[in-house]
């Protein structure tokens, strides 16, 4: 009977014992669960919405991805509608917190809008290029009078240490001017003008300036000899100069209407062996045809040599701003590209500066040599010259390099500041505010080259500046300094019979502190010019200023750093930054069972290399391959923060320290009282390992 009442029953009592809560578990506990993160999820998108994040549209897309487009597209709009109203309001406020009590940061954001020309009562004070002079005013006979030049800002003037003097006649005309360094004369000009005209030409012609000179001739000095002509608008048009005992003639061509001092496009060289014609710009959006509407950039992007009947076309592609990929054909055929055009043996790739004479002549755009009191009154005594966007950002950044008492984040709200203003990106920041980041990209990718050429910054201050908006962060659509990798293209590039690619690991030096160690890697990274160094350094935190240069001959920097956050990075990943948003999904839950199973043993392993007494080849064999270990589990997808704070680690961590029975080990028995460990001590130590073990995280699998 009994064993017939439970063959009746068996399907009964084999039945979970728990029913009741795998059902609460089921219909009640998990929906519930499903809408508090849900409105979790929703409140932290309208709280960063309303704060106008510089990352939102970013981690809004990451969000909504796996999400039904007919729920996303709304939400998409509604909230970066609200985002593109909290950003225009945070540009009129904001302004004035950063500015208040701060007149040398709100001095700054209105200099870098261009050269900026003040007359006082005796002196002028001169802001351009990321430098500053005071110029002293001299009266001499018959209404002529000089200008005595000085770096810096000053109210007296010194009796010595000038960079410059300039002499004018009672017309306000520029007659000579003499340069000195180091207190001798190392170059002597003079200048000759057109003969004044009763009545013009042209009764309807623009009338030519007086003051602008003709020519201007080298009398004494380095550059004797040399002699140039400026045209109408102020501009070098032609001239010659001596190049390593060679005649080199040359003639400038500028944009058409050309506003700024750094608007030359091409120019052709005369030597007495050969010939060659450069261009320093890059077409633009519209009307590529019209040469005279191609926007400069900083670096020369064709240039041609004709020596004989040998014709060399070369044209500059640059991927990565510091290492252009130079493509030479001979008379139409591909060749390598000759040392004399690789390293510009003839100076003539280069882009020449201060092509304007502007900047030999501050009082030009004056009608007085001095300024009344109604004229500084009425702000008559004020002249700015307007600069590209790429030379404002880089006098900006060149500014912050120089102080110490300038942060970068507040540098960075005002780099994004003049970036958004730069017409040829506004296409780009409507769709990316928008949230249609693929169209933003492709935009970005189509007009990469004129984008570089209005607003990246020159290549003596972008290595240097961290937090600086580049073309990679505009591409991962990330705040200044966000991206990793230095090149345009995500993609990493392969080897190649002239360069091979080479990742590094740097612990603590290189590039933002001093010292030996890191001055040998910087002759390293600097040297090697065949290496494109993929560089992964530790930092004590992410707040670090560099002391050396970043970006040549590296492809990509990775900085990890081992406090400030807790690891509560909202960024992951080696060559690209990925946000939590972007990895929420791939993360495993590490279970305690798992962590047991997995972790432990690579944990026992390395603790016991710690304590060992005497290093065998076994030991040394044993902690190698704890450390791959290491590195394979947290591959997998786990969470390298939760996992080695978990109190299973925790406890079995203390335990492997204090056990007596550990072989090769001195038992804690033996150690004197001073070397006994608090619990707080363990934590610490703990505390220690987790974060000088992250490197080994990183996966190197995809490099």
């Amino acid at each position: 009977m009994t064993v017939d009442f439970q063959a009746a029953y068996r399907p009964v009592l084999n039945q979970p014992a728990t029913p009741v809560i795998s059902i609460f578990t089921k219909y009640i506990r998990l929906p519930l669960a499903y809408i508090y993160h849900t409105l979790g999820t929703c409140a932290k998108f309208f709280i960063l919405a309303s704060m106008a994040d510089s990352e939102y549209q970013r981690e809004l897309n990451a969000a909504l991805i796996r999400k039904p487009r007919i729920l996303a597209a709304p939400a998409t709009f509604l909230l970066t509608g609200l985002w593109i109203f909290s950003r225009a309001a945070m540009s009129i406020v904001l302004p004035i917190f950063l500015y208040h009590g701060r007149k040398d940061i709100a001095g700054l954001a209105d200099t870098v809008k261009g050269s900026l020309i003040v007359q006082k009562k005796n002196r002028l004070t001169i802001q351009s290029y990321g430098e500053t002079q005071t110029a002293f005013i001299h009266p001499l006979e018959n209404g002529v009078f000089k200008l005595v030049f000085y770096q810096g800002i000053l109210k007296q003037e010194p009796t010595s240490g000038h960079t410059r003097i300039t002499h004018y006649d009672k017309d306000m005309r520029v007659i000579s001017r003499q340069e000195y360094k180091n207190g001798k004369s190392v170059n002597e000009y003079k200048y000759d003008y057109a003969p004044q005209r009763s009545t013009r030409a042209n009764p309807l012609s623009k009338p030519q300036n007086s003051r602008i000179p003709t020519t201007r001739t080298c009398i004494a000095g380095d550059d004797e000899g040399a002699k140039v002509h400026y045209n109408r608008k102020d501009h070098l048009e032609y001239g010659s100069y001596i190049n390593q005992g060679n005649l080199v003639r040359f003639k400038y061509r500028y944009r058409k209407n050309a506003k700024y001092d750094d608007e030359l496009l091409r120019a052709e060289f005369v030597l007495p062996h050969m010939s060659a014609n450069v261009k320093w710009c890059a077409p633009p959006v519209r009307h590529a045809e019209k040469m005279d509407r191609w926007i400069p950039t900083p670096r020369v992007h064709e240039a041609t040599f004709v020596q004989g009947a040998d014709v060399y076309e070369c044209t500059w592609l640059y991927d990565h701003k510091f290492h252009p990929i130079i493509s030479t054909k001979l008379s139409g055929e591909v060749v390598e590209t000759p040392d004399m055009i690789t390293h510009d043996w003839l100076n003539v790739t280069k882009k020449p500066s201060h092509c304007s004479f502007t900047d030999e002549d501050p009082l030009l755009s004056f009608k007085a040599r001095t300024s009344g009191f109604i004229g500084r009154l009425l702000r008559n005594n004020i002249k700015q010259q307007e600069i590209s966007t790429s030379r404002a950002r880089s006098q900006l950044w060149k500014v912050w390099k120089k102080r110490n008492d300038i942060d970068g984040v507040v540098v960075r709200w005002v780099d994004e500041e003049l970036i958004r203003r730069e017409p040829l990106l506004r296409p780009y920041w409507r769709r990316r505010d928008r949230g249609c980041l693929l169209k933003a990209e492709d935009y970005l990718a189509l007009h990469a080259d004129a984008i570089m050429a209005n607003s990246d910054l020159t290549s003596d201050i972008s290595a240097w500046t961290p937090l600086a908006i580049r073309m990679s962060d505009l591409f991962s659509f990330g705040q200044g300094g966000d991206a990793v990798i230095f090149t345009r293209t995500k993609t990493l590039q392969r080897d190649t019979d002239r360069n091979l690619h080479v990742i590094a690991v740097d612990s603590g030096t290189w590039p933002n502190e001093g010292g030996g160690v890191s001055a040998c890697r910087r002759d390293l990274i600097n040297n090697l010019r065949t290496i494109k160094w993929h560089m992964v350094v530790e930092s004590a935190n992410d707040f670090g200023l560099p002391k050396h240069q970043t970006e040549e001959n590296a492809e990509s920097l990775k900085v990890m750093p081992l406090w400030g956050l807790d690891f509560m990075h909202p960024t992951h990943g080696m060559f690209t930054n990925k946000l939590d948003s972007e990895v929420d999904h791939l993360v495993k839950e590490a279970t305690m069972n798992d962590i047991k199973i997995n972790f432990i043993p690579t944990l026992t392993a390395l603790v016991r290399g710690a304590r060992a007494i005497t290093m065998t080849s076994a030991d040394i064999k044993q902690a190698t391959r704890a450390l791959v270990s290491l590195n394979t589990y947290f591959q997998d997808s786990r969470h390298w923060k939760e996992v080695w704070t978990s109190d299973v680690v925790k406890d079995t961590w203390r335990m492997l320290w204090l056990a007596d029975d550990m072989p090769n080990a001195q038992p804690p028995s033996e150690w004197f009282r001073t070397e006994l460990p608090t619990q707080s001590h363990f934590d610490t130590a703990l505390d220690l390992w987790f974060r000088c073990k992250y490197p080994a995280k990183l996966d190197i699998s995809a490099f």
